[in-house]
């Protein structure tokens, strides 16, 4: 058991330009998400957000409690449309 949030593997989605676009088979829906929250999206495997968070502090070069703050920003968005799960 990982812990972190994963993606729903029954969600179809694509990368266009650096925003993704995801088609929730359950209710429908298309969703376009862009910025962080697309960056988050394809980092997502189910392992804890703490690891995360210092994966894209160093990548990007930025301070680590911001990089936690805009992950923490980007899982809530993800959350709120449904399209991931924790295991």
């Amino acid at each position: 058991m990982k812990g972190g949030p994963c993606r729903r593997s029954d969600v179809n989605w694509v990368v266009i330009e650096g925003d993704a676009v995801l088609c929730d088979p359950r209710t429908g829906e298309v969703h376009l998400i862009s910025g962080a929250t697309a960056a988050t999206w394809q980092l997502i495997d189910g392992e804890p957000l703490d690891g995360l968070a210092e994966l894209v502090a160093d990548e990007f070069g930025i301070d680590l409690a911001v990089a936690a703050a805009d992950l923490a920003e980007s899982i809530a968005q993800l959350d709120s449309i449904g399209v991931i799960e924790r295991h």
